[in-house]
C-alpha cells in the first residue's frame, strides 16, 4: 500500500519550470547589436575625421506654387530645363515634397537665388520661398584634385581595417570553418566574386522591371568618368578597401554573430550592415547579395584571403565596365 510521503525526499521543493529559450529572432538581434553599434562607432569616426577636408557647395531649393490660374505657368519640368539653360548650377531636378513640386538646383552658383527667383516669376510661379544652404560636396573635391579623395579613402581604411581587427581578437567567437590553402581560398573567393557579380546584374534587372531601378552616387559616376582619377585610386578600389571593409564585416562582425546567434543569422545580419555602410538605398539588395556571397566564401575556406578575392573581383570588374562601357556600367 502507497503510504503519504512515500518515494519522495520530504526537502525536496517542487521543480519550478523551466525558462523558455529566446526566438531564434530575438537571438539574431542580441548578436547583431554589438556589431551594429562598431559600425555606427566606425562610420562616425570616419566622418569626424573627414568631414573637416570636404569642401562646400550651394544648393538651392524653391517650391513651385502657380501665381495665377491653370493654363498660365509653365510645367515644372520646363521650368527646370530653362533653368538648366540659364548655367545657373550642375545638375536641376524637380521632387515631390509633400505633394507639391519643388525645384532643386544642386552645385549652384553663389547668390542664384535671386535669378531663381526670377526664372521663376517670369515662368508665372511665385518667387518666394527660395530657399539657399551649403552641402558638403565630393564632387567639388574631385574637380580640385582627385588625389585629395586618397586622403578621405586611407582614413576610411585605416578606422574600418584597425576597429575590425581590435574587435575581432576581442570579441568576435570562433565559428567552425572548413581550412582551405591560400591557392583554394583564392579561387574560391574569385568564383565567389563572380557569383555576386551575377545575383547583382540578376537584382539589378528585376528591379528596373519593377520600375526600381538602381542608382549610384552622383560622386562615384563623376569618379568613374574621369580617367585619371580611377587610376590614381586603383590601389584604394582594389585592394586597401576591401581588405578593410572583409577584416570588418567577415573577420569581425560575421564571426560575432555567427558565433551568438547561428550561422544563418551571421550571413544574413552582417550583410545587412556591410549593405548600409555604403549608403544607397536604391542598392540595397544587391549590396546585400554581395555581402552574403563572401561571407559564404569565408565560412566555407576558413580564409579571409577569399572574401578579399571576391571583393576585389567585384570591384575589379566593376572598374573595368565603367572604364570601357562609361559611368553608366555603374
Amino acid at each position: 500500500m502507497h503510504r503519504e510521503g512515500e518515494g519522495s525526499d520530504p526537502g525536496e521543493t517542487p521543480s519550478e519550470p523551466r525558462p523558455r529559450p529566446p526566438a531564434a529572432w530575438m537571438t539574431a538581434l542580441r548578436g547583431t547589436a554589438e556589431p551594429a553599434f562598431a559600425v555606427i562607432f566606425a562610420s562616425t569616426l570616419t566622418l569626424a575625421l573627414t568631414v573637416p577636408l570636404l569642401p562646400t557647395a550651394v544648393e538651392a531649393e524653391m517650391p513651385l506654387r502657380a501665381a495665377g490660374g491653370p493654363g498660365t505657368v509653365l510645367p515644372a519640368t520646363e521650368l527646370a530645363s530653362r533653368v538648366a539653360a540659364l548655367g545657373l548650377a550642375r545638375r536641376v531636378e524637380v521632387v515631390l515634397k509633400d505633394g507639391t513640386d519643388h525645384l532643386v538646383l544642386y552645385e549652384a552658383e553663389e547668390g542664384v537665388d535671386r535669378r531663381l527667383a526670377q526664372a521663376a516669376r517670369e515662368a508665372g510661379y511665385l518667387e518666394r520661398d527660395v530657399v539657399e544652404r551649403r552641402v558638403l560636396s565630393l564632387e567639388r573635391l574631385l574637380e580640385r584634385d582627385p588625389r585629395a579623395l586618397s586622403a578621405l579613402l586611407s582614413i576610411q581604411t585605416v578606422v574600418f581595417l584597425v576597429t575590425g581587427l581590435l574587435l575581432a581578437r576581442l570579441r568576435a567567437r570562433v565559428v567552425p570553418v572548413r581550412k582551405a590553402t591560400a591557392l583554394g581560398a583564392i579561387a574560391t573567393g574569385v568564383v565567389g566574386g563572380l557569383i555576386a557579380l551575377a545575383a547583382s546584374a540578376a537584382i539589378s534587372g528585376l528591379l528596373e522591371l519593377a520600375g526600381l531601378p538602381v542608382q549610384e552616387q552622383e560622386w562615384l559616376r563623376q569618379l568613374f568618368a574621369d580617367g585619371e582619377a580611377v587610376v590614381w585610386l586603383a590601389p584604394w578600389i582594389l585592394l586597401f578597401g576591401p581588405i578593410a571593409e572583409e577584416v570588418f564585416f567577415r573577420r569581425y562582425a560575421f564571426r560575432a554573430i555567427a558565433g551568438r546567434a547561428g550561422l544563418p543569422a551571421g550571413l544574413v545580419a552582417s550583410s545587412v550592415l556591410f549593405a548600409l555602410i555604403h549608403f544607397n538605398p536604391s542598392g540595397f539588395l544587391i549590396y546585400l547579395a554581395i555581402g552574403v556571397v563572401l561571407a559564404a566564401v569565408y565560412q566555407r575556406t576558413g580564409s579571409l584571403l577569399a572574401p578579399v578575392a571576391g571583393h576585389v573581383t567585384v570591384n575589379a570588374v566593376v572598374l573595368v565596365a565603367a572604364m570601357v562601357v562609361g559611368p553608366s556600367a555603374v
